[in-house]
């Protein structure tokens, strides 16, 4: 008995202190949090179920979380941040695209990378797997890396279409 109790005692110290997200299911979102006068600020990290669309400007501060995709097949675009229009500029965040999608599409507008982003983990059947910017957009990267993008098509990590 007393082997029974010790071993439990064990048991339940150990799960005590383990971190809560180890047992915490991912949170899935279907969009960013509103922005607020034009900018969206980050409080923790953000698993999406959808693209991320931007016509008009805004700025993402991250404060160094990261957006990523859903896994196990619930996220369901092919880019998982897209710039259709207006400039959105991305400040101290981590886009990982873990493989699942293209990590940014900027089809149109301006995208501007600053404050030590990271881009990574684009993953996409054509053109670039990080950035693809088309001819009809501009980009601009001030501060950051783009990195860790797979593919076997063209530039994996960056790619210009003029």
């Amino acid at each position: 008995m007393k082997k029974l109790l010790t071993s439990l005692l064990c048991v339940v110290m150990v799960m005590a202190f383990m971190p809560a997200m180890a047992f915490a299911a991912e949170e899935v979102a279907a969009s960013l949090p509103a922005a607020e006068n034009g900018v969206i600020t980050l409080e923790s990290d953000v698993v999406l179920s959808e693209t991320a669309t931007f016509s008009k400007n805004v700025t993402i501060n991250g404060n160094g979380y990261t957006i990523s995709p859903a896994r196990d097949g619930q996220f369901t675009g092919a880019n998982l941040i897209a710039v259709t229009g207006g400039t959105a500029t991305l400040n101290n965040v981590r886009v990982d695209a873990v493989g699942a999608c293209r990590a940014v599409l900027v089809k149109a507008g301006k995208l501007v990378v600053d404050g030590n982003s990271y881009i990574t983990g684009g993953k996409a059947s054509s053109y670039a797997h990080g950035v693809y910017v088309t001819g009809k957009a501009e980009f601009e990267l001030k501060s950051g890396t783009i990195s860790g993008n797979t593919g076997t098509n063209v530039n994996a990590d960056y790619y210009d279409e003029y």
